[in-house]
């Protein structure tokens, strides 16, 4: 649809979607945002200006999208998402992800290892265990632990970025 330079007929939100190459998602929004007054009805709709909704939808500020804004007011909104986040962090409603990581396997593992601390004292209590057989189960059971101890911490410690060479 081409459009003269005199041609200022009023179209409904879906012709203006189609005139400005816009989703007419984001046509509504503006009309909304910025108040612009209908011009008419055609078919049960109302219609705009094109001359009004062009000088809406490429105004500085309309809200469009990160694209249709101005640098200084992205590095207002990016300033104040940043200064959001720190306070979050601060008040405690927003925590490193690698903190919780390590609190979850803390209190998935803490139960798990005092029921390994114990496990050689109730099986010889049970069983009766020679000393030597209690002294493999409690050497097996380390070992368990140390490698449950290492597969752990290489899951929940950052990645070391350091390149061979330099190590």
């Amino acid at each position: 649809m081409s459009i003269s330079a005199f041609d200022d007929g009023c179209r409904n939100v879906s012709g203006l979607a189609r005139i400005f190459g816009r989703d007419r998602r984001t046509i509504a929004k503006v009309i909304q945002q910025l108040s612009v007054p209908p011009t008419g009805r055609a078919g049960g709709h109302p219609t705009y200006a094109i001359s009004s909704m062009a000088a809406a939808l490429y105004s500085p500020g309309t809200g469009t999208g990160a694209d249709d804004a101005t640098p200084h007011e992205r590095l207002d909104h990016w300033r104040a998402e940043n200064e959001r986040i720190k306070h979050e962090r601060e008040i405690g409603q927003l925590i490193n992800v690698e903190t919780v990581r390590r609190d979850v396997a803390a209190s998935l593992i803490k139960p798990m290892v005092a029921m390994l601390d114990t496990l050689p004292d109730r099986i010889e209590k049970h069983v009766g265990l020679s000393p030597e057989q209690a002294t493999e189960l409690i050497d097996a059971i380390d070992a368990a632990r140390m490698g449950l101890y290492n597969e752990l911490r290489a899951r929940t410690e950052p990645p070391d970025d350091t390149p061979e060479d330099e190590k």
